[in-house]
């Protein structure tokens, strides 16, 4: 369980969520809501195209 305060705490159904920790910025957090087909389908692509690159 998490607090009302932390971005957690406001993601649900198809929603995603990444939190970075780091020394200098202390925290990130990137949401990104109701990821659909369109979305799942460019972020195949886009490591796709990433591993191809390196």
């Amino acid at each position: 369980q998490v607090e009302a305060s932390d971005p957690l705490a406001g993601v649900s159904g198809t929603s995603s969520i990444v939190t970075f920790r780091m020394d200098v910025l202390k925290e990130i957090t990137i949401i990104e809501a109701g990821a659909g087909p369109d979305q799942t389908a460019y972020g195949l692509l886009a490591d796709f195209v990433g591993s191809v690159v390196q």
